[in-house]
């Protein structure tokens, strides 16, 4: 896990001025508080200037940094577990050992799960990909005369609950895949657990432990943010050249 600890021997820096020893170790102390919060702020601007504004990884983050005060003379910024591939960053890897967790079995003895992608909904971070997507979705339901979000009735006014439609909408193929994204979009109404009506739009696509999967269902790699590490070397730069200076200038 991601940490800095903000550690100062304060005693041994202040056994050089006997006469004014408890004075600069109390100053040290204090100063060493500061830098902790200071460095804690610093990984904070870094946070909001380099990850998406609001975005789901930025709140991620944030909720995962804090500091904490071990002693009078250590104080640690830590991430927690949750936000640590944000910081150090998460190399390619498989998904299909998890998404075929109870999974069935083929006649082939392959495993395959059939796995729900929910489409048409607004991102928490909005992409020109996801923008697009939306956009395709829009145009190919005017053509067929069906509603993107209204609750479509019966001609009573009640409404209609199950499987609505499934359409094939012309569509990138993403990764290596070998389906359009919106191929088979299938449109629902359900009745929540409040007794209100809600309307969702899936894809649904098989993954399989089979040969022709062995390519594809890979999550792409994330690259590391290293925040911590430019905010170390700043509180070390803060401390060295500017921060103990000024304390010991007063007892000169």
């Amino acid at each position: 896990m991601p940490n800095i600890k903000v550690q100062i021997d304060a005693q041994a820096i202040a056994a050089e001025f006997a006469d004014v020893k408890t004075q600069i170790e109390g100053e040290i102390q204090a100063a060493v508080k500061i830098l902790a919060t200071a460095t804690h702020a610093k990984i904070t601007e870094l946070a909001h200037s380099d990850l998406k504004a609001n975005s789901y990884t930025q709140k991620e983050y944030l909720k995962a940094l804090k500091v904490e005060s071990i002693s009078e003379n250590i104080h640690v910024v830590s991430l927690d577990e949750s936000a640590v591939y944000i910081e150090d960053g998460r190399p390619k890897f498989d998904m299909k050992p998890n998404l075929l967790k109870n999974g069935k079995t083929s006649k082939s003895g392959s495993m395959y799960k059939v796995i729900p992608f929910e489409q048409g909904k607004k991102s928490s971070e909005p992409t020109q990909e996801n923008t697009e997507i939306i956009g395709q979705i829009k145009s190919a339901l005017k053509s067929k005369k069906i509603p993107f979000r209204a609750i479509e009735r019966h001609p009573i006014g009640s409404p209609k609950l199950g499987k609505l439609h499934t359409i094939d909408i012309q569509s990138d193929i993403p990764g290596k895949g070998n389906t359009p994204q919106l191929q088979g979009l299938t449109i629902f109404q359900s009745k929540n657990n409040r007794g209100n009506v809600q309307r969702n739009m899936f894809t649904f696509r098989t993954v399989s432990s089979g040969e022709k999967s062995k390519y594809k269902w890979f999550y792409p790699e994330v690259q590391g943010k290293d925040f911590f590490k430019q905010a170390e070397e700043w509180a070390l730069s803060q401390w060295d050249n500017q921060i103990l200076p000024e304390i010991l200038s007063k007892f000169k």
